[in-house]
């Protein structure tokens, strides 16, 4: 991969799973705009720009498509399909954040409803607190039912997200378009297997919900856009990309179709002119600066996104309980403030936890290699 174009790619995962911490962060600890007295356009303009959470997830998905999708879809063609190698690739990849991400919600989950619901948090904080915005909090469902379907990826077709943590749906979508693709290259490529394959491609695809299935599209984006960068195509300048993806985001900030497939259409154009960005980045001779920096920064993004949501409801509820902290305060430079500080408390939390799964994905991956190949020598 290119350097500029791999550095971008990093900075924008970083940069996605900050616009999801942010905008939780500002959900939970200032007032809806409306119920602001006398918002001034500085105040407006906070808001606009930390509303991107939505979107930010579209990034990720093409950000996936195009790492996932178009890199492996790249390696089968010259080397053959390789579904053991994919498996344990994905497997480690997943589960070497998510178990912890769950134990750690569940934790704080427990502790907080136990202890510091003073602020009804955990009974269901849209409905108590009348927080539109909120629509990630959920009554906190710690049950062992929940817990296992939140590991399978079931999360948002069986079983409701664990616990506090609303953030999973995606992953779920994440995990299906993994084996949706999986089976689909699979069968492309296998001629022997393609009839077995293609069963199973039908299979799930009829299984799983028709939301999931539309969005999968733009995670394909990402692998349509992994081939128009690799190839010598025209491609159009970065400048470009930046204005199409500024002027697609904030006219997703604006509109709100109530339709499902207006939804996927406003989504669709934000993956879409991200794309255009991305493909005009691929022309850059040299990497970003700053580069060090910003791989380090996404080696630590998917934590962040599963395990910063279940510690922000345990610190609020924590800090309206025991130290008399507003929630859904106005935006006073006090509470402005409050939320900076909450959002650095959050980051340091997120690095650590990530030092300790996501840094180690690789390893894991190696193990999980030797195992799987000591166990079927043991066999044959």
């Amino acid at each position: 991969m290119k350097p500029g174009l791999s550095s971008f790619l990093d900075l924008s995962r970083w940069v996605a799973a900050l616009l999801v911490l942010v905008g939780h962060v500002r959900n939970l600890g200032l007032a809806d705009l409306p119920a602001v007295r006398h918002p001034g356009m500085a105040v407006k303009a906070l808001y606009f720009v930390t509303g991107f959470g939505h979107q930010a997830v579209v990034v990720f998905f093409v950000i996936s498509g195009y790492l996932v999708g178009g890199l492996t879809l790249e390696r089968w063609r010259r080397d053959g399909a390789d579904l053991r190698s994919y498996a344990i690739a994905r497997f480690s990849r997943i589960y070497t954040v998510l178990l912890p991400a769950l134990l750690l919600g569940l934790l704080f989950d427990w502790s907080g409803s136990h202890g510091f619901d003073g602020s009804h948090l955990y009974a269901g904080g849209q409905s108590v607190l009348h927080v539109e915005a909120l629509t990630d909090l959920r009554p906190a469902d710690l049950g062992l039912a929940t817990f296992a379907g939140n590991l399978l990826g079931l999360q948002g077709i069986t079983v409701p997200t664990y616990g506090s943590n609303g953030p999973l749906w995606s992953l779920a979508y994440e995990w299906w378009y993994y084996w949706l693709f999986a089976l689909a290259a699979g069968a492309a490529l296998l001629p022997r297997r393609r009839i077995a394959l293609g069963f199973g491609v039908a299979v799930l695809a009829a299984l799983l919900p028709p939301p999931m299935l539309l969005w999968g599209a733009i995670w394909l984006l990402g692998l349509v856009l992994r081939l128009w960068t690799q190839s010598t195509r025209w491609k159009p300048h970065w400048s470009v990309g930046a204005v199409a993806f500024a002027v697609a985001m904030a006219w997703s900030r604006v509109v709100h179709p109530p339709l499902l497939a207006a939804q996927f259409g406003v989504d669709a154009a934000v993956g879409l002119a991200y794309a255009t960005l991305v493909a005009g980045v691929a022309r850059l001779p040299r990497p970003l600066p700053l580069q060090a920096l910003h791989h380090r920064l996404a080696d630590m993004s998917y934590t962040v996104y599963l395990t910063h949501f279940p510690a922000l409801v345990f610190i609020c509820a924590l800090g309206s309980q025991v130290f008399g902290l507003p929630l859904r305060a106005q935006p006073t430079p006090v509470a402005l403030l409050t939320c900076v500080a909450l959002v650095g408390v959050l980051l340091s939390w997120c690095a650590l936890v990530a030092s300790l799964t996501e840094r180690h994905t690789q390893a894991i991956r190696r193990a999980g290699t030797e195992l799987v190949s000591a166990l079927l020598d043991r066999h044959t």
